[in-house]
C-alpha cells in the first residue's frame, strides 16, 4: 500500500466507535515563553502508537520526538516535531493575505491564516489507542427520514446526490483539493464512496455545484439553476458558515434553505434532503464568529419525512471541548482540515448506512 495516500478504511472509522483512532490531526504552537504545552487529544491516550508528519511522509521517533504523559503527547526538549513559533501565529504586525486581525474581546494584533495545504503542513497525524467513550452525541441511522434514499441504496437502483453549499461543500483546504499528500478528496467524495462500497451500488451519482464564499440567500437565488434542474434524488445543502459571519437572522436562513428545498421539490417531489448545520469558525479571528449556533435548533425543527439533519455544529462543539481550533482547521478561520472533513464524512454515512 502506498502510504503517502490516504485510505478509505481508515479514514471512514468513526471517531466514537472502537479504541484506535488514525492519523488524528495536531498542531504544535508554542507559548509565549517558547515552549510547548502538552497536546490534548480527542481522548485519553493509553497508548500512541505512530506520530507522522500531515502528508504521512514521515515517522517521528518514539520518547526522543514524543513520549505519552498523562493520555497526551508530551513533547521533549530534542524533539525534532515541526512546530509553529508563538510570534508566527499571533502576529504584531499586519502581513497581507496571511492573517486576520486578532478579536479585540481576546486581544489586539493579528492571527494567522492561510489557504491551500498551508496549515496541513504545520499539523501532525497521531495514531493512539483508549479506553474511554465519545463525549458527546453519536450521529445514528436515519432510515425513517430517508426512505426513498435508503431504499435505492438498498435496491442499488439509480441514487443521483446533490452537493449544494459554500466553500466547506466544495471541500475547500482537502488535501486532495490542495495538491498535497496524502491527497484525501472532500468529503463528499469519502462519502459517495463509503455508500458504493457499503451497499455494493456502483450507480451512486455526485454532482456538486456549491460555491465559495455563498450564503443561503445565494443559494436560493441560485437554486434553480444550480440545484433544481439537475434534479438530485438527493439533496446534501451545506449554507451557515457565510450567512452566521454576515449575522443573517435565523429566520431568514430557515426561509433561505425551505426555498431551496422547495424549488427542487417543484421538479422532483420524491427528492430528499440533509440540511447540514455547519461547524463553527475561529472565535479568535475578528469578524468571523456570528449567529452560526444560531441555525442549529431551527434546521432541527425542520426534520419529517423527507428532511434530516446532520449536525456539525453539535459534533464541531464536542471536538472542541477536547481539541483547539487549531488542531483541526484547513485555514485557521473557517474550513475544516482532514481530519474534520473525515468526521463531515463519517457523519453523514452513520445517517444512510445502518
Amino acid at each position: 500500500m502506498d502510504e503517502t495516500k490516504f485510505d478509505l478504511s481508515l479514514y471512514m472509522q468513526p471517531i466514537w466507535r472502537g479504541r484506535t483512532i488514525h492519523h488524528e490531526s495536531i498542531m504544535l504552537l508554542e507559548d509565549a515563553d517558547g515552549h510547548i504545552p502538552d497536546v490534548p487529544l480527542l481522548y485519553q491516550a493509553d497508548q500512541i502508537y505512530r506520530v507522522r508528519s500531515s502528508d504521512l511522509l514521515t515517522d517521528y521517533v518514539p520518547d526522543i520526538d514524543f513520549r505519552l504523559v498523562d493520555g497526551k503527547l508530551f513533547v521533549p526538549p530534542l524533539s525534532t516535531l515541526p512546530r509553529t513559533r508563538h510570534d508566527d501565529y499571533y502576529l504584531k504586525e499586519k502581513v497581507e493575505g496571511q492573517c486576520f486581525p486578532l478579536n479585540p474581546t481576546i486581544g489586539s494584533g493579528y492571527i494567522a491564516f492561510g489557504e491551500g495545504a498551508a496549515f496541513h503542513h504545520k499539523q501532525l497525524a497521531v495514531t493512539y489507542t483508549h479506553h474511554d467513550t465519545f463525549p458527546g452525541e453519536i450521529p445514528f441511522f436515519q432510515g425513517s427520514l430517508l426512505p426513498g434514499t435508503i431504499d435505492r441504496l438498498q435496491q442499488r437502483s439509480s441514487l443521483h446526490m446533490l452537493i449544494y453549499g459554500d466553500s466547506i461543500a466544495t471541500g475547500a483546504n482537502a488535501s486532495g483539493r490542495s495538491k498535497a499528500a496524502p491527497f484525501m478528496p472532500g468529503w463528499f467524495d469519502l462519502l459517495a464512496e463509503t455508500l458504493r462500497t457499503a451497499y455494493g451500488h456502483p450507480a451512486i451519482r455526485l454532482t456538486n455545484t456549491s460555491v465559495g464564499g455563498t450564503s443561503s440567500r445565494w443559494g436560493a437565488d441560485q437554486a434553480q439553476a444550480r440545484a433544481a434542474r439537475h434534479k438530485p434524488d438527493l439533496a446534501i445543502i451545506g449554507f451557515g458558515m457565510n450567512d452566521g459571519s454576515g449575522r443573517v437572522r435565523p429566520e431568514d436562513y430557515l426561509a433561505n434553505i425551505q426555498l431551496i428545498i422547495d424549488r427542487i421539490r417543484a421538479v422532483n417531489p420524491a427528492c430528499e434532503f440533509i440540511l447540514i448545520a455547519t461547524m463553527l469558525p475561529n472565535i479568535e479571528v475578528s469578524s468571523f464568529w456570528g449567529m452560526q449556533k444560531d441555525y442549529r435548533p431551527g434546521l432541527l425543527a425542520m426534520e419529517g419525512e423527507g428532511i434530516a439533519v446532520a449536525d456539525m455544529t453539535a459534533m464541531h462543539e464536542t471536538l472542541l471541548k477536547r481539541k483547539r481550533y487549531y488542531d483541526m482547521t484547513g485555514n485557521n478561520v473557517n474550513h475544516p482540515n482532514d481530519f474534520l472533513a473525515r468526521v463531515y464524512a463519517q457523519v453523514l454515512a452513520a445517517m444512510l448506512i445502518a
